[in-house]
C-alpha cells in the first residue's frame, strides 16, 4: 500500500509529524512518500524518506497518478484537492487539519473550504485538540471524521545524560512570529535579570518562516538580555533530544508561550527527554499537560505568574522530579508510534483502503 502526505513546507511540527509517521506506518507494511510545495530547513532531517518538492499543479497530479497512491493525505493545502480530482485521480483524499493558526483563523479556513471537502474529499483527520474537535463537529457533521493523537518515537528521541550546565536554562522553541508569542519569553527573561536570578535563555528557532526578527533584536537589546540569551537556528531534529535533556538536568524548563497550538510537538518532545514544561494553555497542549502533574500552566501574558512557576520548579526539587517522571511516562503511554499506526490503519480500513483492521 502506498500513501502520499502533502504539506506546504518541511518545517516545525508538521515536518516532525510526517517523519515520525512515515517510520511508524512502514512497520505495518505501508509505504509513504512526502510532497512539499517549498523547500525548508526540515529537509535536513529526511534521510531515506521519498520526498517530492514542487508547487506546480500539473507536476503534482502527474506524480500522484503515476505512482498510483491509494490515498493522498493533504494537510492544510486544500487548494490541491480539486486539481487532483479533475486529473482523474480516483483514490481516497483525506484532508488533515494541522497548523491552522489561531482559533479564529481555523474557523475561517475550515468554514471556507467546507463545500470543497464535502464534494471532493473522503474524510477529515485532525488531532484531539479541543477547538478543532468543536469546529469539525459544527461544520462537518455529514463527513467521515477521524481524530487521534500524533506520535513520537521515544526509542530514538529520549533522555540522554550530559554534564550539568552551570546555571538553569530556560528553553524556547518556535518561529519569531506573533502566534509563538516570543515577546512573552523576553518579558519573563527580563524579570529573571532584574531580580538577580541567573539563568541562560536558549531560543531554538526555525527562521524559515519568521517575520519579526528586526523587532525581536531591538527588544532583546532594550531589555539587556544579549548576555544571557542565545539564538540557535535550524538545529537537526535529533540534536534537540540532547538540548532538552541538558535543559532538564540544568534545573531549567521549556517555556511555551504560544497563543494557540494545534498540537505542540515541542512540548511533547521536551517531556520525552525529562525536561519540565511551563506553558500557556494554548489548547493543543492540553493533551500533554495536566497542571502540577505532567507540567505547569500559566495564564496568557501573565509574566509574573510564569516567573513564579519557573522559579518554583527550579527551587522545589521533589515537585520538579515528580513532574519529569510523570510527563515522560505519559508521553510513552499515549503517543507511541504503534498506537498511531493502529489508529491510522483502522481509519484506512473504515475508508475501504486495503481493508485493514485495527490491531490494538
Amino acid at each position: 500500500m502506498k500513501l502520499l502526505f502533502v504539506f506546504y513546507i518541511p518545517s516545525g511540527g508538521m515536518e516532525t509529524l510526517n517523519r515520525q509517521r512515515v517510520i511508524a506506518l512502514k512497520k505495518i507494511g505501508i509505504s509513504c512518500s512526502l510532497l512539499y510545495l517549498h523547500e525548508g530547513t526540515g529537509m535536513q532531517n529526511l534521510d531515506g524518506v521519498p520526498v517530492y518538492v514542487t508547487k506546480d499543479e500539473k507536476e503534482i497530479t502527474e506524480i500522484v497518478n503515476r505512482e498510483r497512491f491509494e490515498a493522498v493525505i493533504i494537510s492544510t493545502v486544500a487548494e490541491l484537492i480539486l486539481p487532483l480530482r479533475s486529473s482523474g485521480y480516483t483514490g481516497k483524499i483525506i484532508y488533515e487539519a494541522q497548523g491552522l493558526g489561531s482559533v479564529e483563523e481555523a474557523v475561517f479556513i475550515l468554514k471556507r473550504i467546507a463545500p470543497l471537502l464535502l464534494l471532493h474529499a473522503d474524510a477529515v483527520l485532525y488531532p484531539r485538540t479541543p477547538h478543532l474537535m468543536r469546529i469539525f463537529e459544527t461544520y462537518y457533521a455529514r463527513m467521515k471524521k477521524f481524530s487521534f493523537h500524533n506520535c513520537i518515537d521515544m526509542e530514538s528521541f529520549r533522555f540522554e545524560s550530559y554534564p550539568v550546565a552551570p546555571v538553569p536554562i530556560i528553553g524556547w522553541v518556535g518561529r519569531i512570529e506573533p502566534n509563538k508569542n516570543w515577546r512573552s519569553l523576553l518579558e519573563v527573561g527580563r524579570l529573571f535579570r532584574t531580580r538577580g536570578r541567573r539563568v541562560e535563555i536558549r531560543m531554538y528557532v526555525d527562521n524559515t518562516l519568521g517575520s519579526e526578527e528586526e523587532e525581536f533584536r531591538k527588544l532583546v537589546a532594550d531589555y539587556r538580555l544579549w548576555s544571557c540569551l542565545t539564538v540557535v537556528p535550524n538545529l537537526p531534529h535529533q540534536e534537540m533530544a540532547r538540548q532538552y535533556s541538558i535543559i532538564g538536568d540544568s534545573g531549567g524548563v521549556l517555556l511555551s508561550t504560544s497563543r494557540v497550538e494545534g498540537f505542540g510537538y515541542a512540548v511533547l518532545e521536551a517531556m520525552c527527554c525529562r525536561c519540565p514544561v511551563v506553558s500557556t494553555d494554548s489548547d493543543g497542549v492540553r493533551s500533554f499537560i495536566a497542571d502540577r502533574v505532567t507540567g505547569r500552566f500559566y495564564p496568557h501574558d501573565d509574566h509574573e505568574e510564569a516567573f513564579r512557576q519557573i522559579s518554583e520548579l527550579m527551587d522545589n526539587v521533589p515537585l520538579r522530579e515528580e513532574i519529569r517522571f510523570r510527563a515522560c511516562r505519559h508521553a510513552a503511554e499515549q503517543f507511541s508510534p504503534g498506537l498511531y499506526a493502529a489508529q491510522f490503519s483502522h481509519m484506512l480500513g473504515m475508508l475501504g483502503i486495503g481493508l485493514m483492521k485495527q490491531h490494538v
